[in-house]
């Protein structure tokens, strides 16, 4: 059951068709270049030692922000090493928990549900970014009110599934293609034709986000 208030695919599709002359224009490379640099390097072998990698990002998902600590991030890494080792389906629940547990600069514990979904997004596309834009785009309300990691989880993942299946209900949508295609025109490059269709989707549906912010 869809939470009253969160955008549908019906509204959310009408957002990317009234700017997708906007979107296509300010997509830039950059968006799918670092993006599959960092796939290809986690794919390649342990990143424990690979600073080209960690570098890199921590300025695409703002990991070098200051409210970061050496802790979360040090823990961070060790967690997608472990997921980038891993064969079974992500427990993403238990992945948030480990990361709620390293208290932030106040002391507390803190939800990093979209950091969680970073990872998870880098070693495979099929898991959507969960980026604080998009997040306002689908119209999905804070869980900072919310008491304990349980009630918080249990709203992020409710939010999350819908952004998931909103996702697979564009991916078949005509007109939502058409706006691939044309972004397939404007890259002309290997790179981008081999990104799946779900991420070509969380590209366009971050652009948009990011005109409306």
């Amino acid at each position: 059951m869809v939470r009253t208030g969160y955008k549908d695919a019906g509204a959310v599709k009408k957002i990317l068709i009234e700017n997708q002359k906007q979107i296509v224009e300010e997509m830039n490379s950059e968006s799918y270049q670092v993006y599959t640099l960092l796939h290809e390097q986690l794919h390649k072998g342990s990143i424990e030692t690979n600073g080209l990698f960690k570098f890199v990002y921590r300025s695409f998902y703002n990991l070098d922000n200051p409210s970061v600590t050496d802790e979360f991030e040090q823990r961070y890494f060790e967690l997608l090493e472990k997921e980038r080792l891993n064969t079974d389906r992500p427990n993403i629940t238990e992945i948030t928990h480990q990361l709620y547990q390293v208290k932030n600069r106040n002391g507390n514990p803190s939800m990093q549900f979209p950091f969680v979904m970073n990872m998870l997004h880098i070693k495979n596309p099929y898991f959507p970014n969960f980026e604080s834009n998009v997040v306002d785009l689908f119209s999905f309300s804070t869980s900072y009110h919310l008491q304990g990691f349980n009630k918080k989880m249990k709203r992020s993942i409710e939010q999350y599934r819908h952004l998931h299946e909103t996702y697979q209900q564009l991916l078949v949508d005509q007109e939502i293609i058409g706006i691939i295609n044309q972004l397939d025109q404007k890259f002309n490059d290997r790179s981008f034709k081999k990104l799946p269709a779900i991420k070509k989707i969380d590209m366009i549906v971050n652009q948009a986000a990011t005109i409306l912010s």
